[in-house]
């Protein structure tokens, strides 16, 4: 059976490959000085290192694409349950053409729709409205005699098509997300383990030199990550000795 690896980096996993990169634009810019040290830090090495960070950031762009799902997911809930009141209308055409529309509310799909709605059951839902639509097609021509639209039709259609996008989604998603687990097993572990490697060499190569250890330290290297990826702050700073105003005394 599959187990699930826990790992902790100190870091979210999708930061790694971006703090990866700083390293690898690092290591090249003092490879030189890294080969003097070891042979084992040559052009090969770095090669490998780039191929990790690159491995890395494309399965952390798949975790991303989750979160796209996930949101996808909560809009298609809420176009769901919006289709209450478009129910609730067609409830009501129905009740006022009973006597030329002889078709009980089961029958007609509304009973097994509004059962759907209410468990968020999207396959449900799907089913109730195949029925409904095909029925509203049927008694089109009675509905429209007790003001049944166009647009009442489209809510019911829309969100048909929303939830047949949403389930071919979910599919794509939950294969690439079984794909990535099967090709990427250990592949942050590996990526932090040389991005380790690195920084341990670069802080004994530049103990003394103070700007160049920060850029082979981790903590420093996530704070410019994230520091980065902040929102850019567009209020208006407050002056710390501000102009008096006129007629009130500082």
């Amino acid at each position: 059976m599959a187990t699930n690896e826990t790992t902790s980096f100190g870091c979210k996993n999708e930061e790694l490959p971006v703090i990866g990169t700083l390293v690898s634009i690092n290591l090249k810019r003092d490879l030189s000085d890294f080969a003097n040290f070891s042979p084992k830090f040559n052009a090969d090495y770095v090669a490998g290192f780039d191929e990790k960070i690159q491995a890395a950031g494309n399965h952390a762009a798949i975790k991303l694409k989750t979160n796209e799902r996930k949101i996808a997911t909560s809009t298609l809930k809420k176009a769901i349950t919006d289709l209450n009141t478009s129910l609730s209308h067609l409830t009501g055409y129905l009740e006022l053409g009973k006597d030329t529309i002889r078709v009980s509310a089961a029958d007609f799909g509304l009973t097994a729709l509004r059962k759907s709605i209410r468990l968020k059951d999207a396959e449900g839902v799907m089913a109730a409205l195949n029925l409904v639509i095909a029925n509203i097609s049927n008694y089109r021509a009675a509905l429209n005699q007790q003001g049944f639209t166009e647009e009442l039709l489209q809510r019911f259609t829309i969100t048909k098509a929303l939830i047949g996008e949403n389930k071919q989604n979910q599919y794509i998603t939950l294969s690439d997300r079984k794909l990535a687990v099967q090709e990427n097993t250990g592949l942050f572990i590996d990526l932090f383990k040389q991005l380790n490697e690195i920084l341990s060499i670069g802080k004994i190569l530049y103990k003394t030199n103070t700007v160049k250890v920060k850029e082979y330290t981790f903590a420093y290297l996530k704070s410019q990550v994230r520091k980065a990826s902040k929102p850019a702050d567009t209020s208006t700073p407050v002056p710390d000795n501000p102009a008096p105003v006129p007629g009130i005394n500082p």
